[in-house]
């Protein structure tokens, strides 16, 4: 299955303020999936969503949404990715 074009994702890049000229080589090293999933989360903060932070073994907190269903995972579980850049001042 391809991945979704790109300019999906780079039209939530400019929604969400990120510099523009950083998209590509972003998108380069993280690919579809890790950039996707980024742009997502950081939409889910913007709206207010919590993190659970419960226990989740290992000595990590859990680090999805609170209130999910399931058991807990920590940051070693689903592991890890580039930062967002910082959004852009607004002039």
């Amino acid at each position: 299955m391809a991945a979704p074009p790109a300019y999906l994702a780079q039209d939530l890049w400019m929604a969400l303020g990120l510099p523009i000229e950083q998209f590509s080589d972003y998108y380069e090293r993280n690919r579809w999936a890790n950039t996707w999933s980024n742009l997502l989360a950081a939409v889910r903060d913007l709206a207010g969503r919590e993190i659970c932070w419960k226990p989740a073994g290992q000595g990590e907190r859990c680090v999805l949404s609170k209130g999910h269903m399931g058991p807990c995972y920590g940051a070693s579980d689903v592991g890890f990715t580039e930062s967002l850049p910082r959004p852009e001042k607004k002039r």
